[in-house]
């Protein structure tokens, strides 16, 4: 729950998660356009590429976490949990239409 808090928490410190990705982005586009104007090796752009996956990366595990506290705060909060299995299965869904009498004979 702290984790979801501080997340939430305005920081001055903390760093914009896509700024390191866009960045990343730039970077690769350079390193393509210098080596298909030949004055760059496709070393180059490949370890721009790379570099580039790891930011999206990098920006997708921070998403994922964001969502994985919002979940943990609701839960720690006393949110979701209320619904009993047996009132999951509406009278409409197919579970309880092939368990009917009614739905075998047609």
């Amino acid at each position: 729950m702290a984790d979801e808090l501080a997340f939430r928490a305005p920081s001055r410190t903390r760093c914009a998660p896509g700024i390191p990705a866009r960045a990343a982005s730039e970077t690769y586009r350079l390193a393509n356009l210098r080596y298909t104007r030949g004055s760059e090796s496709f070393l180059v752009v490949l370890d721009a590429q790379r570099s580039l996956y790891a930011a999206q990366q990098g920006m997708i595990s921070i998403r994922l976490a964001k969502y994985a506290n919002g979940v943990r705060l609701y839960a720690a909060l006393g949110g979701g949990g209320d619904e009993r299995p047996e009132a999951a299965a509406s009278p409409g869904s197919p579970d309880r239409a092939e368990a009917s009498p009614r739905a075998s004979a047609g």
